[in-house]
C-alpha cells in the first residue's frame, strides 16, 4: 500500500522530473515496471504497466537490447506465469473505442 501512496504523490507533482522518476531505469538498467515484472509481482507490474499508459509512457516499449516485459516473463519460464497472463490481459484504448493488447506495441514507441 505504501507503494500506491508514493507514486500518487510522485504523480500529483507538477514538476515534470519528479513525475519521471517512475520510469527512470537504476543502474542496473531496470525500471520499477521492468523489476515488478521480473520478481513476478503481478499486482504491482500491472499496476505500474497502467500507470505507464496513463503518463502516455508505452508499457510495451522494447528496452537498449530489444527486449519487451514479455520477452523478461518469458525467459523466467513458469515461475512467471501469474504476471505474464496478468499484462497478457492488460488492453489500452489509442482513441477511446479500440483496444490495444500490451503485448502489441503502439505505433512511435521511444526505446525505453
Amino acid at each position: 500500500m505504501k507503494v500506491f501512496a508514493l507514486v500518487n504523490r510522485i504523480l500529483s507533482q507538477t514538476n515534470p522530473n519528479t513525475r519521471a522518476n517512475v520510469i527512470q531505469k537504476n543502474s542496473s538498467g531496470l525500471s520499477a515496471l521492468d523489476y515488478t515484472t521480473v520478481t513476478n509481482n503481478r499486482r504491482l507490474a500491472t499496476f505500474l504497466a497502467d500507470l505507464y499508459y496513463v503518463m502516455g509512457e508505452d508499457p510495451t516499449c522494447p528496452d537498449l537490447s530489444g527486449n519487451t516485459l514479455l520477452h523478461m516473463l518469458a525467459r523466467k519460464g513458469d515461475a512467471s506465469v501469474d504476471t505474464l497472463r496478468a499484462l497478457i490481459a492488460l488492453r489500452y484504448s489509442q482513441d477511446g473505442n479500440d483496444q490495444t493488447e500490451v503485448n502489441i506495441s503502439f505505433e512511435g514507441c521511444s526505446t525505453r
